[in-house]
């Protein structure tokens, strides 16, 4: 017997959502947490950095006059980095604007923040990467050396004095209590300090430092040595095993998740990025802006419209002995 049923009818109204699920990371802890330093006034940006010499002493006989003399700016030397110029586009047609979309009151409205936002993450992955530095000519950008290049031991461009220490450096697979209170030591060998330290960490380097500061699972035996364990309160229902931060003997330490960095461009979350994190003195990265991120509107030439999100910015380390690295 025939009948008219949901499959064999035309015309069905569509069952379109007003919802717009986006879970891409919006967070830009790294950009966002780096102090700013003063607006850069040429295209490369330089800086001075020093080193103590090694403690040495000498008897002096009574009366006995001073024959050589010292001089104290003989450790001094120049560093330096160049701007870098970023820009996000987007353009919304006149009709796509003035039609109905689904989740989307206006599209140009929409497309405006979604730049801003992109823009942010750029910024954010580019200080993080391993961009090293380029100067900039007629048939090329400038581009600044970013995080990765700066704290670098085999890093030649950078003075020996100012580099780097190799003891700073930990690979991913030796990132145990041992191995990471060895990073703090060489770096706290070199400067005296041992405050004020901020990780930021992706994914795996975050895992690792988890692993090493407890017992992993069920508590049962494990290859790794716990410096603590966790007993669960059975009047509790929540389990917290965050690890935000570590003091060890050389130096205390807070841990910041990024998701951003140890990227390189254009490219999606690898292990080489999950494996990355970076040490250093809070006070001893920033970022310094010629143009601030500034959304700027383009001219409607009849395509619908358009412009852009714009920077350029400088990034200062200013003095990468102090910091250290994780890395695959």
């Amino acid at each position: 017997m025939a009948k008219a049923s949901y499959y064999n009818t035309v015309g069905h109204r569509e069952d379109l959502l007003d919802v717009i699920s986006q879970v891409s990371p919006k967070k830009t802890p790294l950009f966002s947490m780096l102090n700013k330093h003063s607006r850069p006034k040429n295209e490369l940006q330089e800086w001075q950095a020093d080193n103590l010499d090694d403690p040495n002493w000498e008897d002096v006989v009574d009366g006995e006059d001073i024959t050589t003399y010292s001089n104290q700016a003989a450790n001094r030397v120049m560093l330096s980095n160049r701007i870098q110029e970023h820009r996000t586009s987007y353009q919304v047609t006149r009709l796509q604007e003035d039609l109905v979309t689904a989740g989307v009151d206006s599209e140009v409205a929409r497309s405006q923040a979604r730049c801003v936002l992109h823009h942010k993450r750029y910024l954010n992955g580019l200080t993080g990467s391993t961009q090293d530095v380029r100067a900039g000519t007629g048939a090329q950008s400038s581009r600044l050396r970013a995080l990765g290049k700066s704290i670098d031991s085999t890093n030649t461009d950078i003075p020996s004095i100012a580099r780097t220490v190799s003891g700073a450096e930990l690979a991913i697979g030796s990132v145990t209590e041992e191995g990471f209170n060895g990073v703090l030591q060489a770096l706290y060998e070199e400067s005296g300090e041992e405050d004020n330290f901020v990780m930021v960490a992706n994914t795996n380097a975050q895992q690792k430092m988890t692993r090493f500061l407890r017992y992993v699972g069920d508590g049962s035996a494990s290859s790794e040595s716990p410096t603590f364990r966790v007993n669960h309160n059975s009047s509790s229902t929540n389990i917290d095993l965050r690890v935000t931060g570590y003091r060890g003997d050389f130096g205390s330490v807070r841990i910041v998740k990024d998701l951003l960095i140890g990227r390189t461009k254009a490219t999606a979350l690898n292990t080489a990025a999950k494996d990355t994190a970076y040490i250093f003195p809070k006070d001893c990265v920033s970022l310094g802006f010629v143009t601030n991120p500034t959304l700027e509107p383009h001219e409607d030439k009849g395509g619908g419209k358009r412009g852009m999100c714009r920077s350029v910015l400088s990034l200062i380390v200013k003095n990468p002995k102090a910091c250290g690295k994780i890395t695959s």
